[in-house]
C-alpha cells in the first residue's frame, strides 16, 4: 500500500502541524485522566514508622541514671517544639518512665529548654534553671516494652491514640 502524498504546499505545511497538535491534545487528555484517577484515591502519606524504639530498657535506664534524661530533638517533627525528653526514676527498669516536652510547664509554647550535658538540669529561654519534673508531660505518647526488653515510644498520629499524659509509677 502506498502512503498518500500531499500535493499542495498548503497540505504539506498544515497536516504535520495538525497531527502534532492532535498528538499533544491526546497526550493531555491521557495525563488529565491519570491525574483525576490518582486524585480520587486521596492522600496516602507515610512519613515513617509511628513507633520509635529507644533501645534496650536496661541500657537506657542505666544511661539516664548516669547522664540524665535523654533529649530527642525533633523526634515528632523537625521543629524544637516537637522534641521529647525521656526520663526514668526508680530501680525497676520497667517502671518509673515519663516522657516530657522540651517546654517548661509555666512558659509559652515558644520557650524551649536545652539540657546541660550529662545532668538532669535544663535551661529555659529566659536562662532559668529547671529540673526535668518542671517540664510539660508529653500527651499522646505511649510507652511500651516489646518483649519486656526494649523501650519503645508510639508517637501521636499512629493508629492508636490517647490524650492522657504518659507516666508510670515505680
Amino acid at each position: 500500500m502506498k502512503i498518500p502524498e500531499m500535493r499542495t504546499p498548503f497540505a504539506r505545511a498544515v497536516v504535520p502541524v495538525a497531527a502534532g497538535i492532535g498528538f499533544f491534545v491526546v497526550l493531555g487528555f491521557v495525563l488529565w485522566g491519570i491525574a483525576a484517577y490518582l486524585a480520587d484515591k486521596g492522600p496516602q502519606v507515610n512519613l515513617g514508622r509511628s513507633e520509635f524504639t529507644v533501645g534496650r530498657v536496661d541500657q537506657v535506664s542505666d544511661a539516664i541514671s548516669k547522664n540524665g534524661p535523654l533529649l530527642f530533638q525533633g523526634l515528632k517533627g523537625d521543629q524544637a517544639d516537637r522534641s521529647l525528653i525521656v526520663d526514668h526514676s526508680g530501680v525497676n527498669d520497667l517502671q518509673g518512665w515519663a516522657v516530657y516536652q522540651a517546654i517548661p510547664k509555666d512558659k509559652p509554647d515558644t520557650c524551649f529548654v536545652s539540657q546541660q550535658p550529662k545532668t538532669r538540669i535544663f535551661t529555659d529561654c529566659d536562662g532559668r534553671v529547671v529540673s526535668v519534673e518542671q517540664l510539660r508531660l508529653a500527651t499522646g505518647v505511649i510507652i511500651s516494652f516489646p518483649n519486656q526488653q526494649y523501650l519503645a515510644l508510639t508517637l501521636p498520629g499512629a493508629s492508636v491514640s490517647t490524650t492522657t499524659p504518659v507516666t508510670t509509677s515505680s
